[in-house]
């Protein structure tokens, strides 16, 4: 997170924002919506229990027609990622996870000086030793009159604090694999970068592959900007 002063950014901390959740529950998805704004879609969803043998994971929802073709909605696969074992990760160690999201250069390019780059740099380092940092939401209910448009929209901040150490964490072996359909709209919106030369689905590495088992907790939740 960034404020502008005197002209220019400077880092106020760490935060993230997550522009899509996928859950099979309905009391999930009404309750993650009207509390905080959660962006929650309802899926059908595949994991596995435990990070052993072949990783897959996959989400199934309801899809439109393709533009220009009339028709039903049905569902499809809008994400599928598998576990390359063959492969290896760019990302192996926690220096190579900080040089993979730190970039100078860039950072420069958008406004931020030396001494706002340090800021960041001691930030995000404080996020990954406590576990703590503040998640962004954009709460918002679609117009009964104008189905294109909110009646209501806030920006809402939530802290989140690990509760202990995780019981699990471990990077994984080989190199994750994703496969987006093309159709979805997300690996624009993601700003996602595609390989092969698939018209239907969209294949997209991983810059590395973690499983995790922790807890945390979310507290009260701020809303910072509405209209």
């Amino acid at each position: 997170m960034c404020e502008r002063r005197a002209g220019k950014l400077t880092p106020v901390g760490v935060a993230v924002y997550m522009p899509y959740l996928w859950v099979d529950l309905g009391a999930a998805l009404l309750g993650g919506r009207e509390v905080l704004g959660f962006p929650k879609g309802q899926a059908t969803l595949g994991f596995p229990t435990a990070p052993t043998g072949a990783v897959e994971l996959r989400v199934d929802t309801w899809m439109p027609p393709a533009a220009g073709r009339s028709g039903a909605w049905r569902e499809e696969r809008l994400i599928d990622a598998r576990l390359d074992g063959s492969a290896r990760s760019r990302v192996r160690s926690l220096a190579d996870a900080l040089r993979s999201g730190f970039d100078p250069a860039w950072l420069a390019s958008r406004g931020v000086d030396l001494a706002g780059q340090l800021r960041l740099l001691r930030a995000l380092t404080l996020t990954l030793r406590t576990g703590g940092l503040r998640m962004v939401f954009l709460k918002q209910y679609r117009d009964a009159a104008a189905c294109d448009r909110a009646c209501y929209q806030a920006i809402v901040e939530a802290p989140c604090t690990r509760a202990g150490a995780p019981r699990v964490a471990a990077q994984l072996p080989g190199a994750l694999r994703l496969r987006i359909l093309r159709r979805s709209g997300l690996l624009g919106e993601l700003g996602l970068r595609a390989e092969g030369g698939d018209p239907e689905r969209a294949r997209v590495p991983a810059l590395a592959t973690f499983y995790t088992e922790l807890d945390f907790t979310i507290g009260a939740a701020d809303v910072v900007w509405a209209a």
